[in-house]
Order: C-alpha cells, then structure tokens, then sequence
C-alpha cells in the first residue's frame, strides 16, 4: 500500500505502468478478500443451520422417549405390576 502512495506521489512516467499493475492487483487482491468473506460468511450460515436442524432433530427425539416413559410409567401404574391390564 506504501509503494502505491509512493508512485502517485512521484508523478514519474516511468512508473506509470507499474502503477497500473499494482492497482490492478489491488483490486484483484480487494475482490478475492470479498470473495472469501462471502464464502466464510456463507460457511458459517450453513453450520449454524445444520447444527439447527441437528437441535431440532435431538430435541424431537428426547421428547418422545420422554412421552413414551411417562406412558409406560402410567400403565405399569394401572396394570400393578402385571403383564396385562385386567
């Protein structure tokens, strides 16, 4: 960044060109940096998403165990112990 200061400031012709060259790669450097944030930002969305859906997955599962218990729990209740209700 301190080179391209430096050879605006100079005015010389010589370095016209090789000013040129080190903008253009400036701005290629610039858009391959906003290129990779998208990407990580992208990235990043979607582990939060499959992490999400892993949760909402998990939860659903817990639950039904969880009903399934209390059901059991309420019959062998009723039943007293035996195999079969009477």
């Amino acid at each position: 960044m301190y080179q391209l200061y430096a050879l605006e400031r100079t005015g010389d012709r010589a370095c016209g060109k090789q000013l040129k060259k080190m903008k253009e790669i400036e701005k290629y450097n610039t858009e391959d940096f906003a290129h990779a944030r998208a990407k990580l930002f992208d990235d990043v969305c979607q582990i939060l998403e499959t992490g999400k859906k892993e949760a909402c997955v998990k939860v659903e599962n817990i639950a039904v165990l969880t009903y399934w218990n209390i059901g059991k729990r309420i019959v062998d209740e009723e039943q007293n112990g035996k195999h079969r209700a009477e």
